[in-house]
């Protein structure tokens, strides 16, 4: 469950390393389903680092690398949504401070 408190949240976000990453695609050198899979990725990149936020998951201790699944906040509810192209080793990338 997502952590509840403003107070909560602000503390491990002051404790976190921004990133940020730029790339250069070519369009026409790389196909829509790569290209798909590469959206995806960044997408269930967002969804795993909050959650890593939201339950104060700081290091690798946790083995919550190894989730299949997270809850999203959409509006007021929270939704499960299914991680599939994120491998482990990514999300302890995420994970490592």
């Amino acid at each position: 469950m997502p952590r509840s408190g403003r107070r909560g949240s602000k503390l491990l976000r002051r404790n976190s390393q921004a990133r940020t990453f730029e790339l250069k695609l070519d369009r026409s050198k790389i196909s829509r389903k790569r290209l798909d899979l590469l959206l995806r990725l960044f997408l269930e990149a967002k969804w795993c680092t909050n959650y890593f936020i939201a339950n104060g998951i700081a290091n690798l201790s946790h083995r919550d690398y190894k989730l299949k699944t997270v809850l999203v906040k959409v509006g007021d509810d929270f939704q499960e949504r299914e991680i599939c192209a994120l491998s482990s080793q990514m999300k302890q990338a995420l994970i490592k401070p």
